[in-house]
């Protein structure tokens, strides 16, 4: 079995990544999450897209700084968007 690249850890696509803002697993099996970019400049809504190593990895759908645009974007969870987020990054 191939060792995952250490550097990957810390990598925005990881599972465990740190700034992970807001996530919901559903009944079907799919995921999607909010996080902060790296440098903190965006949120970026990704979708969990296969396995790599054995473990989940993430696709960036969507990049966003201003609230309202994830409100759009994710419909179904807008309240609690709301409720947990500043207006702007």
């Amino acid at each position: 079995m191939a060792s995952r690249p250490l550097a990957r850890c810390a990598g925005e696509e990881h599972d465990q990544y740190a700034r992970i803002v807001l996530r919901w697993d559903y009944p079907d099996g799919h995921a999607c999450r909010i996080i902060e970019s790296r440098c903190g400049l965006q949120w970026i809504v990704q979708r969990r897209k296969g396995t790599r190593y054995g473990e989940p990895i993430w696709r960036n759908r969507h990049f966003c700084r201003h609230r309202a645009s994830l409100e759009r974007i994710l419909k179904g969870h807008a309240e609690e968007i709301a409720g947990r987020l500043p207006e702007w990054i």
